[in-house]
């Protein structure tokens, strides 16, 4: 099998960068720019994915060859989607270093907080959404986070940058010319013997580690406490929408209205079980700053009037106590544990998870 270099000959290694120093607390966060009037750009790091062809080497080692043949997987296609992540990346590192800037590179599976110590003008994370989620975890403050979807097969719904455009874009945003959009993030708190904190640009997600087992829930919001049972309860921001939460049927419990239209379709000659779809729980883009829940099949025997959707504005807090007697956990991100610095937490029968709208938004580039 053809192997292709897994680190583009233009990139530095971490840390050999060029450029003016980094902005300060002092200078204050960006806001959008007019012509060229913008704070200097000089430490930009380059946050890469692991291509499917290089996860599968370093998954199977010298099996790799057998493993594809009796998956029967399309070598071809993976090679060519690493091809086309490391020429993205070469041409990214080139367009930076047009403005006198050589950026840092680190793989996604290496990142940690000590590569945060250093501040940063500018993150760039160059993949698909799992690298522009799991490096957006590191980033509390204003630095300014801009992704690049680097090939045709990687799924990039949070980046305003793509393998066609991206030294267009970086122009732009080396030349000023682009706005700072502040994307909504949650704040997730477990409080287990070991507590821990941690935020999700997506979405977050508390039952049993394994969803077809049951969880019963205990969920506390505005001064009230009421249980729920199912597969667990899916938190969402507005932009992660579309990973989870959108993908969750709530069917519409309004017995009456069903009976209305029922009875609408009868008279033309359909009869059928009705089934609506709760249009309310929705995000709107009015909605952007909240965040919103939903309940993954509410077990329909529990007589619970409360709904199964709710919403979490700035400044509330929404408290969730486990009933679940064993293998609870709470997941960032869609994490699991397979994942190098996974984000999925234990969660025991009795502990309790705080969520809220993070005072944290991420800083996104916008072009």
């Amino acid at each position: 099998m053809r192997r292709t270099s897994c680190t583009p000959q233009c990139s530095p290694p971490l840390g050999e960068l060029a450029g003016g120093k980094g902005r300060t607390a002092a200078d204050g966060p960006f806001q959008r720019p007019a012509g060229g009037n913008v704070g200097k750009i000089g430490k930009v790091l380059i946050i890469s994915k692991m291509t499917e062809l290089e996860f599968d080497e370093n998954k199977y080692g010298a099996a790799v060859d057998e493993y594809h043949r009796l998956m029967k997987i399309n070598v071809s296609r993976l090679e060519e989607n690493h091809e086309y992540h490391y020429s993205c990346l070469d041409r990214i590192v080139g367009a930076f270093r047009h403005y006198g800037v050589s950026p840092g590179i680190i793989k996604k599976q290496n990142l940690g907080r000590s590569d945060f110590k250093e501040r940063w003008d500018l993150i760039v994370p160059t993949g698909g959404d799992g690298t522009f989620m799991d490096a957006a975890r590191y980033v509390r403050d204003e630095t300014l986070f801009f992704g690049i979807k680097s090939s045709p097969r990687s799924v990039g719904g949070h980046y305003y940058a793509n393998f066609s455009n991206a030294e267009a874009q970086i122009r732009r945003v080396m030349e000023g010319n682009f706005s700072v959009e502040l994307r909504t993030r949650i704040e997730g708190s477990v409080h287990n013997e070991i507590p821990v904190t941690d935020l999700a640009l997506n979405d977050l997600y508390i039952g049993d580690r394994y969803i077809v087992g049951y969880s019963q829930l205990e969920v506390r919001l505005r001064g009230e406490t009421f249980e729920v049972g199912g597969n667990g309860i899916v938190f969402s921001t507005y932009h992660g929408r579309t990973g989870w939460y959108d993908n969750i049927p709530i069917p519409e419990r309004n017995t009456q209205l069903a009976a209305e239209v029922g009875e609408f379709l009868a008279q033309r000659g359909i009869r059928q079980e009705i089934r609506l779809a709760n249009s309310r729980c929705d995000f709107t883009p009015e909605e952007a700053g909240d965040i919103k829940y939903k309940l993954l099949m509410r077990d329909s025997k529990k007589k619970s009037t409360r709904p199964d959707w709710g919403i979490i504005h700035p400044g509330e807090t929404c408290t969730i106590v486990s009933r679940v007697p064993s293998n609870g956990c709470v997941s960032f991100d869609g994490n699991k544990t397979a994942r190098p610095r996974h984000r999925m937490y234990d969660l025991h029968d009795g502990s309790a998870v705080t969520v809220r709208v993070s005072d944290k938004p991420l800083h996104v580039v916008k072009v």
